[in-house]
């Protein structure tokens, strides 16, 4: 497994220039978006708790990235040498956010960075809808069935 930068060098070494930051990492930041917002409604909120997400993605040929799945509990297993330096930089980084930023929103927040900023649409009050259906009942037609005489000609 290899960290980001060594990706990003076996890439520049083999003609793909700056492919990472010009096409692979900003389509990556659009589908998890894109997700996001597609699923926003099913996301349980709770007064002072976060969710750390983590998402898997695969390459094309022309190194367009896929999302295969997002993940809601992802590993933070440090067994690769990729895998212990991504684990302790999210650590860091999700400490700085939940902790530091609290108190100060210009804080640094490491590699996490505001991807969108939704404005909060208030639900209309409940009291100005109506929900009176009129209608009238919908009456199965029946057909008369033809006596076999009249089949045979």
């Amino acid at each position: 497994m290899w960290t980001s930068n060594e990706f990003q060098d076996y890439l520049r070494r083999n003609g793909y220039g700056h492919v990472w930051s010009d096409q692979i990492i900003p389509e990556m930041k659009q589908a998890i978006l894109f997700a996001l917002l597609c699923s926003q409604e099913n996301i349980e909120r709770r007064k002072g708790a976060f969710e750390l997400y983590g998402a898997d993605f695969m390459l094309t040929e022309d190194l367009h990235p896929w999302l295969i799945e997002v993940n809601s509990s992802p590993s933070m297993t440090r067994n690769t040498h990729a895998t212990m330096q991504l684990v302790d930089n999210v650590l860091e980084d999700t400490l700085k956010v939940v902790l530091d930023r609290k108190n100060d929103k210009n804080c640094d927040t490491g590699r996490f960075e505001l991807a969108f900023k939704q404005t909060k649409i208030s639900n209309p009050p409940n009291e100005s809808i109506s929900l009176l259906i009129q209608g009238r009942k919908i009456r199965k037609k029946t057909f008369k069935r033809r006596s076999s005489s009249c089949l045979k000609r």
